[in-house]
């Protein structure tokens, strides 16, 4: 253990690394990765076929670690079990286990989660766990692809996963040993892909760097006059990965060392800093400023266009995407002569897509389209992976748009319902219809579409009655039609229903309903949850009489699906 293996296992083709039932007993579990030998165990244990996936957060009842476990839920319903879980201290990995029986979480005492003793302006101002993770999943990243040879596939918590990345990465992309997701002005660092590093080449300095320079301004903030000479204290000491990660990559394409944006140019936006206060600074006459400029129109200079042996094609999705070639950057070990022995290539929208965006909505309208979006097995998926990097709302705003759009995986809120008491209620109650079919687990069909505000009403009353029953609110599906103006995007309140599976099918083409920020935190079931709650197709639960709104007895319905009739009409 702790080497590098001499030999490439072959890829297992016909499971594109499912590893679910085929890893040994995880014995690591809750382990500090700074004892010594500790990364080589986790490394032996976890990676599958030299695979492994990161991810992190602590355990605290809050959305954002259920967001994280949805996340590892959403993998593992993929078959990928080889998930990493980075949490804060041996008592989160508790938590954690308590929540997901199995999960293969471990800490690390690299680096204090309180705030350090020498901050810069940028700590000051925003230090949280994010900035603790973002040192500790780069440190590791490193160290397991370059030490030990695996290949890492890192991953944000405000995501969703769709469909295995897998086929793509180890198909189109193999000879290529960063692929990022894309942000401004190049890469988004919360979502990568390090594959056949080698120790020398520039993907290696590229993480090696990236870890260096985010663990040293979040540790000596004075470190900035170092390399930003004229930078006056008090240093904003910028510590934030993606501008950090888009300094160090575009240094290894134009084989500069550069810190102009994320260093220098940040001492200079905020006016707080000492070098603002200095009026007799001029940003635009410094080396940093002409270094931007020149790395503007040197970086895109750089880039190839290699085409492939044969066109590819991603059937597993419902746009079913085509590619011929593919764009990538040289990556140098800065300050070698020796040529660029390491690629990146940024992934295109349909692997690692921004959403919710315009072009997320395009593939959603595809699948629809197509009728391929309740399929199971293949041609379901919209896109590989969503990430929600531009939803600025917060934590619970990410969780009410994933469950909106039936993406939240059940046990991903197990953190919260025993913080709020949701699991003393287990009884529920939903809008029925006469002569509806039952689909929420009431006697609803989805309801006819109407102008957001009615919709808000009938949800309210539901709320309400609910409240007094003592049961949980179903929240109803409704069409999507009326709910906007012809040839508008769906409005942020309401979202498509895009889950897969033929259990969810009887749910295709209609709307979910998201509450707004002040009920954020209100419990209360989806249809969707409500289905999988029951592992029951949608059509095989009982129908309703015209006369009677109430489903009948069975062992599907039970004494959990109460119902009422139409609200707030």
């Amino acid at each position: 253990p702790g080497g590098r293996p001499h030999a490439r296992p072959a890829l297992d083709a016909a499971v594109m690394l499912e590893s679910a039932g085929r890893l040994p007993p995880f014995t690591a579990f809750g382990t500090d990765l700074e004892a010594e030998g500790a990364l080589a165990r986790v490394a032996s244990q976890l990676a599958y076929q030299r695979e492994l996936i990161i991810v992190c957060s602590d355990a605290a009842p809050t959305a954002s670690a259920s967001n994280a476990l949805n996340t590892v839920l959403q993998l593992r319903a993929l078959g990928l079990h080889h998930v990493l879980f980075l949490s804060d201290s041996p008592a989160s990995c508790l938590s954690m286990r308590g929540a997901l029986p199995g999960i293969a979480c471990v800490w690390s005492s690299r680096l204090p989660k309180t705030m350090p003793a020498n901050p810069g302006l940028c700590a000051k101002m925003y230090w949280g766990y994010a900035f603790y993770f973002y040192d500790l999943r780069k440190h590791y990243a490193a160290r397991l692809a370059i030490e030990f040879g695996v290949n890492v596939l890192q991953t944000d918590t405000d995501v969703v996963w769709l469909s295995n990345p897998y086929p793509t990465l180890k198909g189109i992309y193999r000879g290529v040993q960063l692929v990022s997701m894309s942000d401004t002005p190049l890469v988004n660092a919360g979502v990568f892909y390090a594959q056949d590093v080698r120790p020398g080449d520039g993907a290696a300095w590229v993480l090696r760097e990236l870890s260096r320079r985010l663990h040293l301004f979040i540790t000596n903030s004075s470190a900035v006059k170092q390399y930003v000479p004229w930078a006056q204290p008090p240093y904003f000491a910028n510590i934030d990965e993606q501008t950090i990660m888009n300094d160090v990559l575009r240094s290894s394409i134009a084989n500069v060392t550069s810190y102009a944006q994320a260093t220098a140019h940040w001492e200079v936006k905020k006016g707080a800093t000492g070098t603002r206060k200095n009026r007799t600074f001029r940003w635009k006459e410094t080396a940093e400023y002409a270094l931007l400029n020149f790395l503007g129109k040197e970086v895109p200079r750089r880039k190839v266009r290699a085409k492939l042996n044969a066109t590819a094609r991603v059937g597993e999705l419902c746009g079913a995407p085509r590619l011929n070639g593919l764009s990538k950057y040289p990556l140098h070990e800065v300050g070698s002569p020796r040529p660029a022995r390491a690629w990146l290539s940024i992934a295109p929208l349909w692997l690692f897509m921004p959403f919710p965006s315009s072009f997320s909505a395009r593939e959603i309208r595809t699948c629809e389209r197509n009728g391929t979006m309740g399929v199971d097995g293949a041609g379901g998926a919209p896109f590989v992976m969503g990430h929600m990097a531009g939803i600025r709302t917060g934590a619970w705003s990410r969780r009410a748009i994933l469950r909106a759009h039936g993406w939240w995986e059940a046990g991903a809120d197990r953190l919260l319902s025993a913080y709020y008491g949701w699991a003393n209620r287990t009884s529920r109650l939903a809008v029925a219809e006469p002569a509806g079919e039952v689909r929420n687990g009431s006697c609803a069909a989805p309801l006819e579409s109407g102008p957001l505000k009615q919709l808000d009403l009938l949800v309210g009353n539901l709320i309400l009655i609910s409240h007094a029953l003592g049961r949980v609110p179903v929240v109803p599906q409704v069409g999507c039609a009326g709910l906007h103006k012809p040839g508008q995007t769906i409005g942020h309140r309401v979202r498509p229903f895009t889950r897969r599976g033929g259990a969810h099918r009887a749910l295709l083409g209609t709307c979910g309903w998201m509450p707004p920020r002040a009920c954020y935190r209100l419990h209360y079931s989806t249809a969707a949850e409500l289905v999988d709650a029951k592992g029951s197709h949608a059509a095989e639960l009982p129908r309703c009489s015209s006369s009677d709104s109430r489903p009948a007895a069975s062992p599907q319905a039970g004494p959990a699906a109460g119902s009422t009739g139409p609200l707030g009409s």
